[in-house]
C-alpha cells in the first residue's frame, strides 16, 4: 500500500491562497547546489528592521524573502520555470487593492508582492513567533536555496525576523557564512510602538492579519480571545504592556551575553536613530561592513520619514519599570 505524503500547512496553504497541490517538489534536484551568503537584520520588534530592509533591498544587490515568496512558497519554483511570477505578483497586488487595505496599519507601509516580511511564516506553526531551531534549519535551508534559485544567485539573500534576535549564536553556527546587522532602538520608543501594534492587531482586522498570521486571524474569529486580548492593553491597566516589556527585556539580556561570543567581523550595530537622523553615514557603514560597493549612497536620506512621536499615556506611566528592566541595554548602547 502507498503511503499518503502528509500536508505541509504552510502560509501559502491558508485561506484564500489554499494549495493542495506541492508544484516544487518535482524540482527539487535543481536547488541541490544552489549556495547562499545570508545576511540577517534582527533587532527587538518595531526596532526598525523592516525600513532598513527596505533601503537595502532597493539597492538591488540583494535578494529578499517577500510577500510574493510566501503566498506562493509551494509553487516558486513552477512558477519561474514557467514564466508565472509576473502573473502571480499581479494577483496578489489585485487583492491586496480589492480589500482597500493597501498599508500595513500598525506602521502605514504599503504592501504589495514585493513587501518584505519575516521568515517565520515559512518556519511552521505557529508561525508568527517561529524561529530557527534544529526542527526547521533545513527547511530554512531549502527556503533560502529556492529564494536565490529564483532571483538570481549573484545576489546576497537579505533576511529579517524579530524573533531570532537573541538566537544569533546558533545561527552562525548552522549558518557559519552569514553576516548580521543588529538595528537598537531607545526601548521607551520600542515599547511605545509595540503596545500600538497589538492594539492594532487585536482590535482591528487586517489583511495583513488574514494572509500571514494564523494566529491573528483567530483573534479576529473569536471575540471571547480578542476581549480577552483587549483586557490585557486597557490603558489604565496595562498589564499587556508590562508582558511584552518583559519579554522583549528577555531578548536584549540574551543578546548581550551572546554578542560577546562573536566574530567582530560577522555583525554591525546600528541604531535606529542614527539611521533617521545620519542615513548616508550610517548605510555606508552597513555597505562597508558587507564589503559592498554603492555610487549613490545619499539617496538614502529619501526614505527618512521624520513623524512626530507621541508616546501612550501608559508610557509615561511605566517609564521607570521600561528603562529599569533594559537597564543593561540602555548602559550598552548609551541610552538615557
Amino acid at each position: 500500500m502507498k503511503s499518503v505524503a502528509k500536508k505541509r500547512n504552510m502560509p501559502a496553504q491558508t485561506g484564500t491562497f489554499i494549495k493542495e497541490e506541492q508544484l516544487d517538489d518535482q524540482y527539487q534536484d535543481q536547488i541541490k547546489n544552489i549556495s547562499y551568503d545570508p545576511v540577517f537584520i534582527l533587532g527587538l520588534h518595531r526596532s526598525g528592521t523592516s525600513i532598513l530592509y527596505k533601503m537595502l533591498h532597493s539597492t538591488e544587490k540583494f535578494n529578499g524573502l517577500t510577500a510574493y515568496d510566501v503566498v506562493y512558497y509551494n509553487r516558486l519554483l513552477y512558477n519561474k520555470i514557467h514564466g508565472l511570477e509576473d502573473e502571480y505578483r499581479q494577483r496578489f497586488d489585485n487583492l491586496i487593492k480589492k480589500t482597500g487595505q493597501e498599508n500595513r496599519d500598525i506602521d502605514k507601509i504599503s504592501i504589495d508582492a514585493d513587501f518584505a516580511i519575516e521568515y517565520s511564516f515559512l518556519l511552521g506553526p505557529p508561525y508568527l513567533f517561529q524561529r530557527i531551531n534544529q526542527k526547521n534549519a533545513d527547511l530554512f535551508d531549502q527556503v533560502c536555496r529556492k529564494i536565490q534559485l529564483v532571483r538570481g544567485k549573484q545576489n546576497k539573500l537579505l533576511l529579517k525576523n524579530p524573533w531570532d534576535f537573541p538566537n544569533l549564536l546558533f545561527i552562525k553556527k548552522r549558518f557559519p557564512n552569514a553576516k548580521f546587522i543588529f538595528i537598537h532602538r531607545h526601548p521607551l520608543d520600542v515599547m511605545n510602538s509595540s503596545l500600538n501594534a497589538l492594539r492594532v492587531i487585536v482590535n482591528k482586522e487586517t489583511v495583513y492579519s488574514e494572509i500571514f498570521s494564523p494566529f491573528a486571524k483567530k483573534i479576529d474569529e473569536n471575540p471571547l480571545l480578542q476581549r480577552f486580548l483587549q483586557s490585557l492593553l486597557l490603558p489604565y491597566f496595562p498589564v499587556g504592556l508590562a508582558l511584552v516589556t518583559e519579554n522583549r527585556s528577555r531578548y536584549t539580556k540574551k543578546f548581550l551575553s551572546n554578542i560577546k561570543k562573536m566574530d567582530d567581523d560577522s555583525y554591525i550595530n546600528i541604531k535606529y536613530e542614527d539611521l533617521c537622523h545620519h542615513p548616508t553615514n550610517t548605510m555606508k557603514s552597513v555597505f562597508d561592513h558587507l564589503n559592498i560597493n554603492i555610487n549613490n549612497i545619499n539617496r538614502f536620506e529619501d526614505y527618512i520619514q521624520p513623524r512626530n512621536l507621541r508616546y501612550s499615556p501608559e508610557i509615561y506611566t511605566m517609564s521607570n519599570y521600561i528603562m529599569n528592566r533594559f537597564k543593561d541595554y540602555c548602559k550598552h548602547f548609551d541610552y538615557h
